[in-house]
């Protein structure tokens, strides 16, 4: 699966009600783009994937959600925190911890993830020939997304 999967180009085009088949290519890397920044900044993985977390002292914090299974090593254990997951490692000599994470099905992403994706795509298709210095991520798609946001650090 892929950030195309979760939300498809035509539902993007529909959106921004733009019919034009030679911006597909851009309006296809600001899917991606929007869908990324969202990830980053909400700590929720948008579609099913193996992650690698690095274990210091055998130890790792995952704040990233939802957490899917454990694919290695297999000498880890987990414990639920608020907030966050904690993996111990019984052998200290693994140095990564690799998870199944992210949502299995795109109709399992929150619709105002989705939303807030078309929002910002929206902005920058239309503002990227715009001469003036506007906000990239308007106000209203931030607070959507702090209501999201798994950690702050």
């Amino acid at each position: 699966m892929a950030y195309i999967d979760v939300l498809p180009l035509a539902d993007v085009k529909n959106y921004i009600r733009v019919d034009i088949v030679e911006d597909d290519a851009d309006i296809t890397m600001m899917i991606n783009s929007a869908m990324e920044y969202i990830e980053k900044f909400t700590g929720h993985i948008l579609y099913q994937r193996n992650m690698d977390y690095l274990l210091i002292n055998g130890c790792a914090r995952v704040y990233d959600y939802p957490i899917n299974d454990l694919v290695s090593p297999t000498t880890v254990t987990g414990y639920l925190k608020p907030g966050y997951k904690f993996y111990q490692n019984t052998n200290t000599t693994d140095e990564t911890l690799t998870l199944d994470m992210g949502y299995a099905l795109a109709s399992d992403v929150p619709d105002a993830l989705l939303q807030v994706a078309k929002e910002m795509i929206k902005v920058w298709y239309f503002d990227q020939d715009k001469q003036i210095e506007t906000s990239l991520i308007p106000n209203n798609v931030m607070n959507v997304l702090y209501t999201y946001k798994r950690h702050l650090i």
